[in-house]
């Protein structure tokens, strides 16, 4: 896509027109005779304005230099911060001073570009709304409502998150049975729960007597890690080998 950033008071096409175009991160010049990308290393300044050299035709040529003006540099410089904003980003949202490009950042968090200027939010309902908090922006609202992509990234990125951290811990004896029961440390998504609700049983909320499990536990937990690839934690690694000397315990007893 090319926008054209200026051009001189010669009607185009003339011998004296010049046009300045930014192309994808690039700056064209075209002049009557020849169409120039311009490198970064191309641009020399002097007094304080930037000028180029164009390239020889042949040995006989000797080009003017031609001066950039500093609007153009400037135009380059924003569109240039907006395609790299873009080519980082999930999605965006449109705003009156222009497109605040959304990607997502080590955390899990969404980050949101405008220009140079960056927020960092966690997903919020705001009127009944998916948004995240831009204040820092300093534009003239503080939340954007986020497009349906962005919103299942974060989803997504929440609940690997959250399974990265998610482990079984020994929440009790039953007192009916004696079955040793286990629990997730906190919440898990609903497609992770929905792969192993059936290795769980639900006691209910409890009537309050001490020792008496509740909510959804599991005495399968060897399936329940491996169904959902979690590693076997400290916790219940220790809890397993104290119950192992528990029972070596009871067996030199029986044999006494």
């Amino acid at each position: 896509m090319e926008i054209l950033l200026h051009k001189n008071q010669f009607p185009t096409g003339s011998r004296k027109s010049i046009q300045f175009v930014w192309d994808f991160g690039k700056l064209k010049i075209r002049t009557y005779a020849q169409h120039i990308t311009v490198s970064d290393g191309d641009i020399y300044e002097r007094d304080g304005a930037h000028f180029i050299t164009p390239r020889s035709l042949n040995r006989f040529d000797k080009p003017a230099e031609i001066e950039i003006p500093t609007t153009v540099l400037e135009q380059m410089d924003v569109l240039n911060i907006n395609l790299k904003n873009s080519r980082e980003s999930i999605g965006h949202a449109d705003h009156k001073a222009g497109k605040i490009f959304l990607s997502m950042n080590a955390d899990g968090q969404i980050v949101a570009k405008h220009g140079q200027k960056t927020a960092v939010s966690d997903l919020e309902i705001i009127e009944n709304k998916n948004a995240i908090n831009i204040e820092s922006l300093g534009l003239d609202c503080l939340y954007i409502e986020v497009p349906s992509t962005v919103e299942t990234a974060y989803t997504k990125a929440k609940n690997i998150k959250t399974m990265e951290s998610c482990h079984l811990i020994y929440a009790g004896k039953s007192l009916l049975t004696r079955k040793e029961y286990f629990k997730f440390n906190n919440d898990i998504p609903a497609s992770s729960w929905d792969c192993v609700e059936d290795f769980f049983e639900n006691f209910g909320s409890g009537s309050g007597r001490t020792g008496e499990l509740k909510g959804w536990l599991t005495n399968q937990p060897g399936k329940v890690e491996a169904t959902l690839g979690l590693k076997t934690t400290e916790g219940k690694r220790e809890h397993d080998d104290i119950k192992r000397f528990e029972d070596a315990i009871t067996l030199i007893k029986n044999n006494q």
